[in-house]
């Protein structure tokens, strides 16, 4: 397994795109279905619906239990597994590689696994690979004051290192190094 431990808006939707069209099962913030012939995600970067799969030649469309709503997100997942004493990645059989872990919404719920479950997530995932991707800082603040609310919702969350309400001016979110 790979496990991609970058923040949001350091390249974590190009990995995704990139292991995808490799035929990697990818989860990036969410679970999904695939095409068990090409392996292509529905409903996620590569392609918009079961139809366009179709189209891209895929015949042996696979169905899974996906949950959805909060219920499908991978950080979530992480967190009620070990709230409950479970392997964390117990709930992720058929996923190949993580490209998002964290969750950041809705913000009194955000979780941030490649944070609060670093040393767990490392020592339950036996000859896995982990990729820790960084982005300049300045460029990385721009990018996450400019997705949609995405800053107002790291404000808001209770994070390792920052606190609620943390985070709204630069300074308190500025790092010298790559994110």
């Amino acid at each position: 397994r790979l496990f991609v431990l970058g923040f949001p808006k350091s390249g974590t939707s190009s990995i995704d795109t990139a292991l995808s069209a490799c035929g990697y099962r990818a989860a990036h913030s969410h679970l999904r279905d695939f095409c068990s012939s090409h392996m292509l995600p529905i409903n996620g970067s590569t392609v918009r619906s079961e139809r366009d799969v179709r189209r891209q030649g895929c015949t042996q469309l696979r169905h899974r239990a996906v949950p959805r709503g909060r219920d499908a997100v991978v950080g979530h997942l992480m967190k009620e597994a070990y709230e409950h004493g479970e392997p964390l990645l117990a709930p992720f059989a058929d996923i190949d590689a993580f490209t998002q872990l964290d969750s950041t919404l809705p913000p009194r719920l955000a979780f941030w696994p490649q944070l609060s479950l670093l040393e767990q997530l490392y020592a339950q995932s036996n000859a896995s690979l982990f990729v820790l991707n960084t982005r300049n800082g300045t460029a990385w603040l721009r990018s996450v004051s400019k997705f949609k609310d995405l800053r107002e919702r790291i404000v808001a969350a209770d994070l390792p290192g920052l606190p609620p309400g943390e985070g709204g001016d630069d300074a308190a979110l500025a790092i010298d190094t790559p994110v």
